[in-house]
Formats: structure tokens, sequence, C-alpha cells
């Protein structure tokens, strides 16, 4: 056994980088047994579109356009519309791990935070702030909206290239219809200035939308008319919408952006307006350590069977599911076993299934089997195929009906279990930490285990759609249930 022990390379130390999570501090303490560190996250996640392989946390985002741009712009302004989006703002700012050069990020909402149904019409409306501020609606193309989003839209109109994007969001935010803390965080006062079309040398603007709504389309297409007329061309646009918004297209549009920071004079001198738009969801991560291995690059749990030898080995670990709103995502249009819905707010809608991500950054096969069975509180939800030696970021989807059974207990407990059932004995792989994340060489987007539930805003029906709706009603009633 000592054999296999020489093959797991020693631990590398770096200074301690604390995370300050955007709950405000740092857990550490031991949930599966003394031998194991284990911290707390929580996180922003948002889905680009169907399936949760097409989703990014605030970590794997911010990762993704370290490694594209390397903080080679001018300035990077990013806009995020997404319920419960707000730590995508916290995350970029932190001193280590955050965005790289020149930058801004908005979201439409804080952390914990998902706004009510969004209200449209065909004609002109007000409506009153939780301050008691009357707004008018913002008229987007034909249609009447409100909310963040169509604020946002709406100052870009009236004043193209000449408004910052400090005074975008704060805009946004003072005529947003309720409070959902819009989040704003920049590297300074040069990011605070720049307009969405202000490149010394070139611009570039990307979107992307999973709006499956025509109402909700409809915003998405007004923002790339409204950066058409400050100044931008088409193909200085790259619009990925429900169809084509995906990581793959996203990847390749940064790669784009890559080759006009790297055109002949251009670094430093290129401007990128980003806007990601989609279903957004609150994810509790839980990072564990080896003991003694708290902070340290190389230093997650070897997940393992424990005759291997290997240092606090496991093949369980107790993760993270303590926020309410974290339960109520988990909650949201699951179908009962005694019929209806665990709960079912009228306001929004499901995104698709709750699912477990987690991040290795070491494996160790040995035979041509990779498939790795995930059990959930000792129910089998799926299984992933591992990528090798070097790791990866895999996402497992956990059944309705299985999350129906062991709801209770997760909510009892605040916390769930993940077990891994590896191909043979031998076999190991070592999750990966914040540290590990962190280092250059690390090739894989993200890093610890999380859970989370995607959820989506609904449009209000207009007038119109309202009495259709009600006649649909009286003919055939929907029973939607709350059990808890």
């Amino acid at each position: 056994m000592q054999k296999r022990r020489d093959r797991i390379p020693p631990a590398t130390f770096r200074e301690t980088c604390l995370f300050v999570c955007a709950a405000g501090g740092l857990l550490a303490f031991p949930l599966v047994s003394e031998a194991i560190d284990t911290k707390k996250e929580d996180q922003s996640v948002i889905s680009l579109n169907k399936g949760n392989d097409q989703t990014l946390s605030s970590s794997a985002l911010i990762k993704l356009l370290n490694s594209k741009l390397d903080g080679d712009h001018e300035n990077l302004t990013l806009v995020i519309d997404a319920n419960k989006s707000g730590e995508f703002a916290r995350r970029a700012a932190l001193g280590t791990g955050g965005i790289k050069g020149t930058w801004s990020v908005a979201t439409s909402t804080s952390t914990l935070k998902r706004p009510k149904s969004i209200r449209t019409g065909n004609k002109a409306f007000t409506f009153t702030r939780p301050d008691g501020t009357v707004i008018d609606a913002v008229k987007l193309g034909n249609r009447f909206y409100q909310g963040y989003s169509a604020q946002y839209i709406g100052k870009l109109d009236a004043d193209k290239n000449d408004v910052s994007a400090k005074s975008l969001h704060d805009t946004a935010e003072a005529r947003n219809d309720e409070e959902t803390s819009p989040q704003y965080k920049s590297s300074g006062k040069s990011a605070d200035d720049m307009t969405v079309h202000g490149g010394d040398k070139a611009n570039r603007a990307i979107i992307a939308t999973r709006g499956n709504h025509p109402r909700l389309r409809n915003i998405t297409n007004q923002l790339r008319t409204e950066l058409k007329d400050a100044g931008y061309k088409d193909s200085e646009i790259t619009f990925l919408s429900r169809k084509t918004s995906s990581i793959a297209n996203l990847k390749r549009a940064l790669d784009d952006m890559r080759k006009v920071l790297d055109a002949e004079g251009n670094r430093d001198k290129v401007n990128l307006f980003m806007y990601l738009t989609g279903q957004g969801a609150y994810m509790e991560r839980t990072v564990a350590y080896r003991a003694g291995q708290l902070d340290q690059a190389g230093g997650g749990v070897y997940v393992a069977d424990a005759s291997s030898g290997l240092p606090d080995s496991t093949l369980s670990l107790d993760i993270f599911v303590a926020e309410p709103g974290l339960v109520a995502d988990l909650k949201e249009e699951l179908p009962a076993s005694q019929g209806g819905f665990w709960l079912d707010d009228p306001n929004v809608e499901r995104g698709g299934e709750a699912f477990i991500s987690f991040s290795t950054a070491e494996e160790v096969l040995t035979t041509a089997d990779r498939t790795v069975r995930v059990v959930l509180n000792d129910m089998e939800i799926g299984s992933v195929e591992l990528n090798g030696l070097r790791g990866g970021d895999y996402v497992v989807t956990i059944p309705d009906s299985i999350l129906d059974r062991v709801l209770p207990a997760i909510e009892s407990n605040q916390t769930a279990s993940i077990s891994f059932q590896l191909p043979a004995e031998e076999d190991f792989f070592r999750m990966a930490v914040f540290e590990d994340y962190l280092s250059d060489a690390y090739p894989n987007l993200d890093y610890g285990i999380g859970i989370a539930a995607p959820i989506n805003v609904l449009p209000e029906p207009s007038a119109t759609a309202i009495l259709i709706l009600g006649a649909v009603v009286l003919l055939a009633p929907r029973a939607r249930q709350m059990r808890r």
C-alpha cells in the first residue's frame, strides 16, 4: 500500500488564502469526522441553458473569464440578470480569486433574493416601489416593462454611449420595482466610468439569454438594438439566444475576444460588455480538507476505500444544506409522494431538477472502468465518467423521487450525505479545494461539492391573457398544493 501513497504528489504549501463567503464569514469545522475539516461557502449560480451541465457558479465563471482573457482588456463590464445572483459581484471583488484587470460587475438581485413576477403590458403603467416612490414602466420596443433589466436598458436607450457602467446600475437599482438588493462591485473609478462602447482600440459585446418566454426575449433583443445605437456593429456583438446559449458557445465567444486582444497594439485597449441572463440559483458549497491541510493546495480529502492507506480517506462526505432559501428552492414544484408539491410559489417556476456538482484535482483509476456512482443519503442518484489524472468538474442530477424521500432528513439535519462508489478498490480521487482552483496549473473551472436547484422568475400575463387563463382555470382547474 505504501507504493500507492508514493504516487500521490506531496501537498504544496502556500500562503493561506482566506475565503470570505457571501454570508459574511468562514466556517471551518469537522462535519464527517475529526479527521476532516470542512468549509461552507454560499454562491450564486446561473444556468445558461437546459441541463445542469450548462450551469456556471460564480467561481467557475470568474475562472473562465480569467483563463480566457487574463485581465488583458481595457475594461470588462459584466451584467448578470438572474435571481439570487448577487454573489457574482462579491466573488469578483475577492483580492485572491477575483476578476483580473479593470472590471465592473452588476447583478439584478442579491444572493438570497429572487424577484417577484415580472410585470409587462401593452399600455403604459406605473408601479410603486416599497419606499412609496411611483415609477413609470419602461417602453422597450412595443411593450412596457418593469424590473432591473428594463430600467437598465431604458437608461441606455436614453443616454446611449454617454452613460457609465455605474450610472446604468444605479439607475436600474433606484427604479427597480422591488427590494431585490441589486449588487455592484468594480475595480475602481475607470471601470465605473466606462461606457458600453468606450474601448480605445476595439469593442466587443456578448449577450447570452436563456429566456423561454417571448416577453423576456424581447428585453435582450432590445438590448442588442441599444448596443448598436451606442456604436456597435452587428459583427461586434455575439448574441447567444435560448437555442445557442451554452457554456461551449460562451467559451468560443471569449476565444474570439482573445483574438481581438492579441491583435497588434490591442492589449489593454479593448472593452468587453457582457450581459448574461438565465435561471439563477443559490448554492451551498462544501469544501473538505484532510486533517492539518486546511487552506493548503493539494489538501483536499481523498475519496477512497478505507483500506487504501491514503491519509484520512473516506467514501462519504456530509455537505451543508442549511440555508432556508436553498431548501425552498429544492422544494419548489417538487412532486410530493402524498400528492401535490412540496412548495409552489406562483411567482416562479422550477428551472430543472436539483443537482450535486463536485470537482476533483487528481484521479487514479486502475482499470478501464471510469464510472463512479453517486449516492445521496444511501440512495443512488446517478453516475459520472471520470476524466482521468488531472480531474474534472462533474454534475449529477437528483431524481425527483429520491429528493422527495430524503428531504425530511436533509431539512432536519441541515446536511446531506454524499457517497461515492468507485469502480475498483484501489481507485481514488482527491477533491479539489479553493487553493487548487487558484493555481494556474489547475485545468478545471471549479472546486468542492455544491447542491442547488435552478429557479426562474415568471412574467405576469397581460390583462387579456389573465382573462384567457381564467377561462382555462374554470374549465380545467389545476390542483397545486403546499405540503408544508
